[in-house]
């Protein structure tokens, strides 16, 4: 089977998460959901206090280039080990998950009014 990938963008409250539970609720296990937001930056230098006042809006707090890395991967049919991050902790969990086939669901982010777009190395 081809991996077919699906990229949801949009604002804050713009029905992204909605839209991919339609998604999820239609296909079942044969779709697998992979958020950017789990790929927000392990800052165990810094303490909770510290952690919570991070603006994770700011691309610089997203390792987007793993999440490229990953992306590759599984275009090329390979299984990934993907971080989950932890909301409650301001912090990536050290537990881990198995994508196969996936959709990607992002936010992206606006900056000096021009919207942020995929990193050319996801086309590969």
């Amino acid at each position: 089977m081809k991996t077919v990938f699906i990229g949801i963008a949009g604002g804050t409250g713009s029905g992204k998460s909605t839209f991919t539970k339609r998604l999820k609720d239609y296909f079942g296990d044969n779709l697998t959901v992979l958020y950017h937001d789990n790929y927000y930056r392990r800052r165990d230098d810094l303490s909770f206090e510290k952690r919570k006042l991070i603006n994770y809006d700011h691309p610089d707090s997203l390792e987007t280039s793993l999440l490229i890395e990953h992306i590759v991967m599984l275009k090329h049919g390979q299984d990934v080990e993907g971080p989950l991050y932890d909301f409650a902790q301001h912090n990536l969990s050290w537990v881990r998950a198995t994508f196969h086939n996936i959709v990607i669901e992002r936010t992206w982010r606006e900056l000096n009014g021009e919207d942020c777009v995929p990193n050319e190395e996801m086309a590969k």
